[in-house]
């Protein structure tokens, strides 16, 4: 009678999850500005969070976690990705986008950094030398 297809349903309460603020039980403070999230949903986006959140770490046990060396709009970047998976990197500076492609290798975020290096192969970007030579040496340290 209903059919079989049960796909909508766990997207529905997926995005529920992702966008309703009453499930957004922590927040990240980075360079004084708050971003509240689901710590659920951010530790099943990769092993990086997912360890932070709830291995035996201290800030598994935080309802705040201040993250003092990461880039404010890198991480902005970041959770509009686990929110919404996907981020818009046309509008975001240069400096910023290394600093994105930087912190989800630190993060090990291998479904970010896939929709990123798709994002840069568009034909219709252009960057700078200075964007490549950063990008070619943010290579060379990760590896």
């Amino acid at each position: 009678m209903f059919g079989n297809d049960t796909s909508y349903v766990g997207e529905d309460r997926i995005k529920r999850i992702r966008m309703d603020n009453d499930f957004k039980d922590l927040t990240f403070v980075v360079k004084s500005n708050e971003f509240k999230v689901n710590k659920t949903l951010m530790a099943a986006s990769c092993d990086y969070f997912k360890t932070m959140l709830y291995g035996n770490t201290n800030e598994s046990r935080m309802s705040t976690i201040e993250l003092k060396s990461t880039p404010k709009v890198a991480f902005e970047k970041v959770v509009e990705f686990i929110h919404n998976d996907k981020c818009d990197v046309d509008s975001i500076e240069e400096k910023n986008l290394i600093d994105l492609i930087g912190l989800s290798h630190e993060y090990q975020f291998s479904h970010l950094l896939q929709y990123l290096y798709n994002e840069l192969d568009c034909e219709d970007k252009e960057f700078s030398v200075d964007f490549y030579i950063r990008l070619f040496d943010l290579s060379i340290e990760k590896q």
